[in-house]
């Protein structure tokens, strides 16, 4: 009962085993003992944080997943080098004063740009 742990619960199996001599010691057993019960749990914003951190945790998984896995190479430039999703080295964008330069016409200035801005942000 993973759902009431650490909480004042009187589990019952009917209500023919509810009575008040049981009542009673259960609310003596809980006056007894209310320092170690978790009362937090009781409340929304309990929860609402408990699901926070969850959903947290699994969007950074999946942005782990889906960004761009680096290797550092101390011959490159810069050394760190950004690996495709079969572990091949990606070109590093190059770079001119005046911005990006590429041999591969407007959609590898297009894709160069794209890196250079993923390596700003």
């Amino acid at each position: 009962m993973a759902l009431y742990e650490r909480l004042p619960v009187l589990v019952v199996q009917s209500w023919k085993d509810l009575n008040a001599s049981r009542v009673r010691s259960f609310y003596e057993t809980v006056r007894a003992r209310r320092e170690f019960y978790a009362y937090e749990r009781l409340f929304a914003d309990y929860w609402i944080g408990r699901l926070l951190a969850r959903r947290e945790r699994c969007l950074a998984n999946v942005r782990a997943r889906a960004s761009a896995r680096f290797v550092y190479d101390y011959s490159a430039n810069g050394g760190w080098v950004e690996l495709d999703a079969s572990s091949k080295r990606l070109p590093a964008p190059r770079f001119r004063a005046d911005g990006l330069v590429g041999a591969g016409g407007p959609a590898m200035i297009k894709r160069q740009r794209q890196r250079a801005a993923r390596y700003r942000g």
